[in-house]
């Protein structure tokens, strides 16, 4: 029965490890996409200013 209970608990334990990796990694996602997200409108915006400064050339 206590061989039992641990089981049970290295369950739970293993289980709510699992969800706080997802959780984190969920997160990590979410910031490098707002990362790039910044990064792709930085680089459009630079590429517009170029494209201008070159049809007015």
């Amino acid at each position: 029965m206590i061989e039992r209970a641990i089981q049970l608990k290295e369950e739970q334990n293993k289980q709510e490890i699992e969800e706080l990796l997802a959780k984190q990694r969920e997160e990590i996602n979410q910031e490098h996409k707002q990362q790039m997200d910044a990064l792709i409108a930085a680089i459009t915006e630079q590429f517009s200013q170029w494209m201008v400064a070159q049809l007015d050339a």
